[in-house]
């Protein structure tokens, strides 16, 4: 990402990715729906001569059906990570938070055969500027995609210590600590709006936010 220094220039370049990643998810539907679209088209001319197996019919409207459920997740997910920018300071459970913004960086993972396995406390809850905070999960997800070993997963977890409520983010790889540095500018911009910390361990991110 481009160096911006202002937390809202950062939280508009986390929502300009995200959404052309979404643009991206969503021309993948669009394609297999107009794909067996055109099939049904086709097996609709050939039903006046033989006939068709109706399966060959329930096979294609079955992925239609498919892409249309997965169009209305992935737009789901948008609107709610759009929203989160409605109120300067609200309060959400980080389980939520953490799943939204493994699933909107799902395609980020997939291109190194990575998964997230969010399993956060859903009793752990934050009081913050929810937009800023999703803008920073993403900076940290998106890093640990970079530079951990390909076909991996991240597995996210929460427990609340003295300090305040601590999400960790952890990976396999030979020693994330020295894998670049980070916290960066644009992740200290973030880690300052939201009263945070970030230290990496060899195989971890530890995120640490106020306790509510």
């Amino acid at each position: 990402m481009r160096n911006i220094e202002s937390v809202d220039g950062l939280c508009l370049q986390v929502f300009g990715a995200i959404s052309a990643m979404v643009s991206h998810d969503l021309k993948n539907t669009l394609a297999i729906i107009n794909e067996n679209a055109g099939l049904l088209d086709d097996l609709a001319l050939m039903s006046g001569d033989s006939g068709v197996p109706a399966e060959r019919v329930q096979k294609a409207a079955a992925k239609v059906a498919q892409q249309v459920t997965r169009s209305n997740t992935i737009i789901k997910n948008l609107n709610r990570f759009a929203h989160s920018g409605d109120a300067p300071v609200a309060r959400a459970a980080v389980s939520d938070i953490l799943q939204l913004m493994a699933d909107l960086t799902t395609r980020k993972a997939a291109m190194r055969s990575m998964t997230v396995m969010v399993q956060s406390d859903p009793d752990h809850q934050v009081e913050l500027g929810l937009f800023q905070l999703e803008a920073l999960c993403y900076q940290i997800l998106v890093h640990l995609y970079t530079v951990a070993i390909a076909g991996t997963a991240v597995t996210i977890t929460s427990h609340v210590s003295d300090e305040g409520l601590v999400i960790r983010f952890a990976v396999h790889t030979s020693d994330l600590s020295s894998l670049g540095v980070f916290p960066g500018k644009e992740e200290r911009v973030l880690l300052e709006a939201l009263q945070g910390r970030c230290v990496v361990d060899e195989d971890a991110v530890l995120l640490t936010l106020p306790a509510v």
